[in-house]
């Protein structure tokens, strides 16, 4: 099943999901090389799971980057959803 064949929501679950580990990545370099501007503004991205990981520190890898992952998967499948929709209703009305 290629790419293109796949749900507008899934593909856009996968890609902001991926994204977000990235920006996690990201943010922990950038953290830990003192660049506190890209490291805020990644964390601003981010804000619900970024509180969890500031308060709770304890949080070992294995539970965070699944966490970012969830988390932007669930804001770009709902992305998705919305551009499945808007796209596939004026196919629609062409018909």
């Amino acid at each position: 099943m290629a790419w293109k064949d796949w749900s507008y929501w899934f593909r856009g679950g996968l890609s902001l999901g991926f994204i977000g580990i990235l920006l996690f990545f990201i943010w922990q370099v950038s953290y830990i090389n003192h660049k506190y501007i890209i490291s805020d503004l990644i964390s601003s991205l981010s804000f619900p799971i970024g509180y969890l990981v500031y308060y709770f520190s304890d949080f070992s890898l294995l539970i965070i980057i699944p966490l970012y992952f969830i988390y932007y998967f669930i804001i770009g499948a709902l992305i998705g959803w919305i551009y499945g929709k808007i796209k596939n209703r004026n196919v629609e009305n062409n018909k």
